[in-house]
């Protein structure tokens, strides 16, 4: 039986935008946010938001792997634009102990391979030769360091996102994402696909 703390067979980066719910959106400040350095689960220093590249951070957790995998797809029509960064940052606060670290970093990373397969039609699409797997980020935190430069401080039980411009302003969070459709619409409103 597959451990429910390890199925992560996610996308390339993370970023966050609202979803409409039939409540008003709530403006964000359009400063440049002050860039953090966080580790994936491939060892890379990843620069979050990184200038140059529009970014889509995502917030999920263990027990949101299958809503996770179909947000993810939605941004498949995006893989490969040298524009286009997504970074998955997985909440594992107080649940895997430290000597089982290195044995769910591992298994994310065996997912991520097979996730690279999945999404290199994508790339070969928008005309990218590059490998997928150097662009499929996924930081995990055991501890909430990366999590709170989001403003995620507490674990909750629905994907978020945070949505970054090429230079670093964060354009718009998404917290509702039941509906796939309006999350789609967000994604390609943004992004222009």
């Amino acid at each position: 039986m597959k451990n429910r703390y390890f199925g992560f067979t996610l996308c390339s980066a993370i970023a966050v935008a609202l979803i409409f719910t039939g409540h008003p959106s709530t403006s964000l400040a359009a400063a440049v946010e002050t860039p953090m350095e966080a580790h994936d689960v491939d060892g890379n220093a990843r620069i979050l938001p990184p200038k140059g590249r529009l970014t889509i951070v995502m917030y999920t957790n263990a027990d949101l792997e299958q809503e996770s995998k179909a947000l993810s797809k939605l941004l498949d029509p995006y893989r490969g634009a040298k524009d286009f960064l997504f970074v998955q940052i997985v909440d594992l606060r107080g649940e895997i102990p430290a000597i089982a670290r290195r044995m769910a970093e591992k298994q994310i990373r065996d997912e991520l391979d097979i996730e690279a397969t999945r999404v290199k039609p994508f790339y070969v699409k928008n005309g990218s030769s590059a490998n997928p797997r150097t662009n499929l980020s996924t930081i995990v935190d055991y501890g909430g360091s990366a999590l709170s430069r989001f403003d995620w401080n507490e674990r909750v039980e629905k994907v978020r996102f945070a949505i970054y411009s090429a230079d670093g302003r964060l354009l718009q969070r998404i917290d509702d994402t039941q509906n796939l459709p309006a999350v789609s619409e967000k994604f390609r409103s943004l992004l222009g696909k």
